[in-house]
Order: C-alpha cells, then sequence, then structure tokens
C-alpha cells in the first residue's frame, strides 16, 4: 500500500488487488505458490488435473492504482502492455465487479511460479518498455485521448525508463 503509483507517483493505498495478466493470475490461483500473503491451500485437484480458477472483472478505468515495485518497475499497460503488467491495485470495491470464472488445467512445462517470475530482475528483463515517447500523440484506435491522462502516461513512461536505467536494464525505445 506503500508503493508509488507508476502514473501519479502518489502511494498506492490498501486495496483489491487483481491482474489483466493471465499469467499472473495463473500464480495466483495455485493456493501454494503466495506464501506471503498466507494463502497456503491446497491446488484444486480434479481426475488428476490439477486446475487453475480466476474471476474475470470489470474495473472502472479511473479507479485503477498501478504500483511499482522492485520486481516490476512499470505496471503501466500503457507503456509496458497487459502481458508485462504485474498487478494493479483497485481502492473501492464499488469500482470492481466479477462477471465471469475462468478455468485453466495446469501445464506442468509451461507453468513459473512467483519466486521464478519475479527473482533477480527476471520480471523487468522480460517486459521490456513497449513504448516510447511520442506514442500517445499518435491516433491509436482505443488508446487514451484526454491530455491529463496522456500527460501522466509520458510522465509514468519517464519514471519508469529511468527505474529501469537505474536497474541497468536495457534502454527502452
Amino acid at each position: 500500500k506503500d508503493c508509488p503509483d507508476t502514473r501519479t507517483g502518489q502511494k498506492v493505498g490498501a486495496g483489491i488487488f487483481c491482474t489483466p495478466n493471465l499469467t499472473v493470475a495463473e500464480c495466483y490461483s495455485n493456493g501454494r505458490e503466495d506464501a506471503g500473503a498466507g494463502n497456503q491451500s491446497k491446488p484444486v485437484v480434479f481426475r488428476g488435473r490439477i486446475l487453475y480458477f480466476a474471476f474475470q472483472c470489470r474495473v472502472r478505468p479511473d479507479a485503477i492504482r498501478r504500483p511499482s515495485r522492485s520486481f516490476a518497475l512499470c505496471n503501466d499497460e500503457e507503456i509496458v502492455g497487459v502481458d508485462g503488467t504485474f498487478e494493479w491495485v483497485v481502492n473501492d470495491p464499488k469500482n470492481i465487479r466479477p462477471y465471469g470464472v475462468l478455468v485453466k488445467e495446469k501445464d506442468p512445462d509451461c507453468h513459473r511460479t512467483i519466486t521464478q517470475m519475479i527473482t533477480n530482475g527476471q520480471w523487468n528483463r522480460d517486459h521490456p518498455l513497449v513504448t516510447g515517447p511520442g506514442y500517445w500523440e499518435q491516433e491509436v484506435p482505443g488508446g487514451p485521448t484526454d491530455p491529463k491522462q496522456i500527460e501522466q502516461i509520458k510522465e509514468s513512461w519517464q519514471r519508469a525508463a529511468d527505474a529501469y536505467a537505474a536497474a541497468g536494464f536495457p534502454a527502452p525505445c
């Protein structure tokens, strides 16, 4: 809750953690992987197969807080893409609505634990910044149009670029 928001620099605060990234959701849906949160339930096994469950949610876009973490230097989907976004925080439950249940069978050949995904900067190496200055001025279908939001995204990109550089990761394009 004390992490700065990637876009605004303000503290994220307490709230509901969610993610647009199905790889991250898969890790948290396996009860034994999130020791930090005390979630130590056993994975669901049905007919000898391990199943993952996650809620699919709608989130009010202006309610999303994007925590900057040492293992995920930028959680801004406009900058690293959805696959590079580790987590979001939604402070008020009124701003998030579950509307579906996702089910996936565990593929032992493809599954990575949270520890494997974030240790030694692995998340940041796997998810470089995918946009750069000037990108938001282009007319991208579905892209941000509000000048204030575009300015926040530009500032977010600069903070991310600085954090990546300070951590020794390749310079973004």
